[in-house]
């Protein structure tokens, strides 16, 4: 008895709750977000090394980067003209 009086509140619960999906807050929509750089650090940047040149999103990337070579002991990337 108690599980058809479950079921009964669970499956009225469930299809009353269909109808308003909308009033819900959500993550918004992947497509609706820009895929450009909208940090006020600038527009991409090029930088070079020893041996490889490398596009960043930004100086800010470009230097916390940089921060990361200097902790790791390799060589420092400089700012280069776009490629």
């Amino acid at each position: 008895m108690f599980r058809a009086f479950a079921f009964t509140v669970l499956f009225t619960a469930l299809t009353l709750s269909q109808g308003h999906r909308d009033d819900y807050l959500r993550f918004p929509d992947p497509g609706n977000i820009p895929r450009y750089n909208q940090r006020p650090c600038g527009p991409r940047v090029c930088g070079k090394s020893g041996h490889c040149y490398r596009s960043f999103e930004s100086i800010c990337d470009f230097n916390d980067y940089n921060l990361k070579m200097i902790f790791s002991g390799q060589e420092l990337f400089e700012l280069t003209e776009p490629i």
